[in-house]
């Protein structure tokens, strides 16, 4: 019985290393291929509260764009969003995009809620089937992608963000 042990404890302990090894090794190369993938804003499918499909294209190419997943529920997603819409007049020359998988009545509710429906550059937008969260990489709500008027990932955040931190990440 003790050969056996020291023969087998050996291989297994070899294996558990190597495998773990491995699976570091996949989870960086996943990380490195979805930050290429967002490095720019990448192609997507969402739709407006008027349930009419909203993609890459429509968006306003001529002033930065920050996108903010958010669930209406969520208790820092409701401080963030009320200190941006406390602030909105600061944040008139960027697009502020909330997107949300939750039903599109919810989303409504909380728009209005907050009054960002009145304005012209804060959009809602509905994820549909998901694909937004999993294409971003969005593990934790609220998260926040800003992006350069070209269109160039300059900041990818988790959690809530402050207001004067848009902006100098604006600058």
């Amino acid at each position: 019985m003790k050969k056996f042990i020291r023969t087998v404890l050996p291989i297994i302990i070899v294996f558990a290393i190597s495998y773990l090894g491995y699976s570091i090794i996949q989870i960086s190369q996943n990380k490195k291929t979805r930050d290429e993938r967002i490095a720019q804003i990448p192609a997507f499918e969402l739709k407006t509260m008027q349930e009419k499909i909203f993609t890459k294209n429509d968006l306003i190419h001529t002033m930065p764009i920050v996108f903010i997943y958010f669930n209406s529920e969520c208790d820092f997603c409701q401080v963030e969003t009320e200190e941006i819409a406390s602030n909105i007049k600061n944040l008139e020359g960027m697009q502020i995009i909330f997107v949300s998988n939750e039903p599109i009545s919810q989303i409504i509710t909380f728009q209005q809620k907050y009054k960002l429906d009145k304005y012209n550059n804060v959009l809602f937008l509905y994820d549909f089937g998901g694909n937004f969260l999993l294409q971003l990489g969005i593990k934790t709500i609220p998260s926040s992608l800003i992006y350069s008027k070209k269109g160039i990932l300059l900041s990818k955040n988790n959690g809530p963000i402050k207001v004067d931190y848009l902006l100098k990440s604006l600058k």
